[in-house]
């Protein structure tokens, strides 16, 4: 029997080489999440996962994630960003960030970030939460804004986020843009 955090398989359908832009992932996703993770150098796992993470350790881990919810950056048809969204309840999820480095700073940070607050307040999740090192300064910056509270642990981060306040920001921003240009 599925667990209820698996992700909904598909029938073995490859992304298309022209696929740009975000998309669910799915548990036929998980080769291509192991080869994004892969192509991570060890600094960027640190980053990631608060350790480093071998090559073996990062195979075994990808075998066990739940996709339900995570999302991912394509390029050309290569996975190169995931949003990974593992339930730390019925109403949490944490968030897992990883943008390969050619295409950090260009806002796909914060895409995925708000594709996946998109699909926690369609499923009716409260809260995200980002752990993250004290020197992850990208990290940082992405989830500063929308903190509701933070805690610190030494050297580690976490911040908590409603989703309910981030769904309300988003749907008063068309109107923002609407008065500023009038």
């Amino acid at each position: 029997m599925p667990s209820s955090t698996a992700a909904p398989a598909r029938m073995n359908v490859s992304r298309p080489p022209w696929l740009t832009g975000l998309a669910p992932l799915f548990d036929d996703d998980r080769a291509a999440v192991s080869a994004h993770l892969l192509r991570l150098p060890p600094a960027d796992r640190v980053q990631r996962f608060g350790a480093p993470t071998s090559d073996a350790v990062l195979a075994a881990y990808v075998q066990t994630m739940g996709l339900r919810g995570s999302v991912g950056l394509f390029v050309d048809g290569v996975l190169v960003g995931v949003a990974h969204l593992p339930a730390i309840s019925e109403r949490e999820r944490e968030l897992g960030l990883s943008v390969e480095a050619p295409l950090r700073a260009h806002g796909w940070g914060r895409a995925l970030l708000d594709a996946s607050l998109a699909a926690l307040h369609a499923v009716g999740a409260e809260t995200l939460t980002a752990h993250y090192a004290f020197d992850n300064r990208p990290m940082a910056r992405l989830v500063r804004p929308l903190e509701r509270q933070t805690e610190r642990d030494g050297a580690q981060f976490t911040a908590r986020m409603s989703v309910e306040a981030w769904a309300r920001d988003a749907a008063s921003a068309p109107n923002a843009l609407i008065e500023s240009v009038q």
